[in-house]
């Protein structure tokens, strides 16, 4: 006969009954930690202002919804940007292209004005295997970059992933913001239905 506990539960169903509860109390704390991201609690990582360096550059065109043409310094740059893959709108055979895709383009395309003055954020690989270079785009050079809100509302790759089917993507070694598009990212789909 199996041993009882307290109020006649064995050993084992107390055990069952223990971790079934430390699994909803961790649940409970990362929902918690999304909708409250910038508690000093959850706040994985933050940065100091001087840590970020900015790069102005004038828009030109998307080439993709994840890819930016600007001109920088008088020289026309394609620009993939970090932390975010969207689904394909023009290198992509029929199969491979989608509706979604072209949304991400309309998106890109239709958020910023021809010539409009963006600020480039370079990270430690500053070019992708097909000589683009990769960089998070801000449309603001005086937001609080050490802030998850102002990230969201101020960081284009960010607004990309959050309004469009994008997807968070870590591509090494780039990941200066990766737990903040991830955050994003898991926000997003805890509140589709």
């Amino acid at each position: 006969m199996a041993k009882t506990g307290r109020k006649g539960f064995t050993k084992r169903q107390l055990i069952n009954i223990a971790v079934a509860l430390l699994a909803v109390f961790l649940l409970g704390f990362r929902i918690y930690s999304d909708l409250y991201p910038t508690s000093p609690v959850f706040d994985v990582f933050s940065y100091t202002d001087d840590e970020v360096i900015l790069h102005a550059a004038a828009f030109k065109r998307a080439s993709d919804g994840d890819t930016i043409v600007v001109v920088m310094d008088g020289q026309e740059m394609t620009v993939r940007l970090i932390g975010v893959d969207a689904p394909e709108s023009t290198r992509c055979t029929v199969q491979d292209c989608t509706d979604e895709g072209e949304k991400a383009h309309e998106y890109t395309s239709g958020y910023f004005k021809l010539g409009q003055t963006i600020y480039l954020e370079f990270d430690k690989g500053q070019k992708d295997k097909y000589g683009r270079a990769l960089a998070y785009i801000w449309t603001s050079n005086t937001c609080k970059f050490n802030d998850f809100n102002e990230f969201k509302k101020y960081n284009f790759n960010a607004l990309l992933l959050q309004n469009t089917q994008s997807r968070a993507k870590y591509y090494s070694p780039n990941g200066k913001y990766r737990k903040w598009f991830n955050r994003i990212d898991r926000m997003k789909y805890l509140y589709e239905e």
